[in-house]
């Protein structure tokens, strides 16, 4: 929740807001539920906001007809405008007119920026055609990594204990005879636990990964390199080298595991400028001032950081 001079006056986070991951009906009982705690928390009548800013993913052409029941039904005001998540992560770091942004979450996509609108993307093709350096690229990597540990295929990893425990798989299972297959009793239990899962959860298992890193763990090392590699790519196949501008780092990869940010960093043409943000709130707040005849400059955008982090 944002005034009109950017002074941040409420803020909540509630569960996912993807619609594609978790569908339209949890989505917007999602972003209903943050919306409502912000006010509530800013102690602002629910039906007093004049716009809500929504940053989705996959923004293009999307209506907010899906979201407005659950709204009014909470008794929530204000006309809602659908930007795109791309968007509100770049001027989360920057109000440049020109510029990058790079998202690695469970998935992963650049784009380049003019004038608040994307103007060229790449990647964002989802876990069977892309996302390269993705959480779930990253997360299935590590598992890939365990299996072939377990089945002797591959090195010894720290990524395999840090897999198995992330999946609940009990490490007492190792003791137990091989299955009717000869199979190591470890590896048919992750089998079973991999495959009854839908696959995109395995994006969970990138922090592993980011933690074998910081052990110094060869495997999880060349994961991570492997990743930045693919994010580099994507972003080169939007940069235009004539007009470089700011690139945004953001999403639960890049914001949350610093070593794929600064692999990231080094596998970038020498220079660049790169910033890093936590989300998009920033951006959200300010898409949500423009749309209500606000516009943000430098000192309102300078106010939406400062008092949003207090409230953080």
């Amino acid at each position: 929740m944002v005034g009109s001079d950017g002074t941040a006056l409420g803020y909540a986070v509630a569960g996912s807001g993807n619609r594609t991951a978790v569908g339209e009906e949890h989505a917007a009982l999602a972003i209903t539920e943050a919306v409502v705690r912000a006010l509530d928390s800013a102690g602002v009548p629910r039906e007093a906001p004049r716009l809500l800013a929504v940053a989705l993913a996959g923004a293009s052409g999307a209506g907010p007809g899906w979201l407005t029941g659950p709204l009014t039904e909470n008794g929530v005001g204000g006309r809602v405008a659908i930007e795109a998540d791309l968007v509100a992560g770049y001027l989360s770091g920057t109000l440049a007119e020109v510029g990058y942004a790079v998202v690695s979450g469970t998935g992963a996509i650049a784009a380049r920026v003019r004038h608040r609108q994307i103007e060229a993307v790449a990647d964002g093709l989802g876990w069977l055609l892309g996302d390269d350096g993705s959480g779930f690229q990253i997360g299935l990597a590590g598992v890939r990594a365990a299996a072939a540990e377990l089945d002797g295929r591959g090195p010894a990893t720290a990524v395999t204990a840090g897999v198995l425990a992330e999946l609940d798989i009990p490490a007492s299972a190792a003791a137990e005879e091989p299955d009717d297959r000869r199979r190591p009793r470890l590896l048919a239990a992750l089998l079973q636990r991999v495959y009854a899962e839908r696959p995109v959860t395995l994006a969970r298992c990138a922090r592993v990964v980011s933690e074998a890193t910081t052990a110094g763990d060869p495997v999880a090392r060349g994961i991570v390199e492997a990743a930045a590699a693919g994010l580099a790519r994507t972003l080169l196949a939007v940069l235009d080298l004539e007009d470089p501008g700011p690139i945004v780092l953001g999403g639960s990869v890049l914001a949350h595991q610093p070593l794929v940010a600064d692999a990231l960093r080094t596998a970038l043409p020498e220079g660049a400028e790169l910033t890093t943000v936590p989300d998009g709130a920033v951006g959200s707040a300010v898409l949500a001032l423009a749309h209500a005849g606000f516009p943000v400059d430098a000192e309102r955008w300078g106010r939406i950081h400062s008092t949003l982090g207090a409230l953080r």
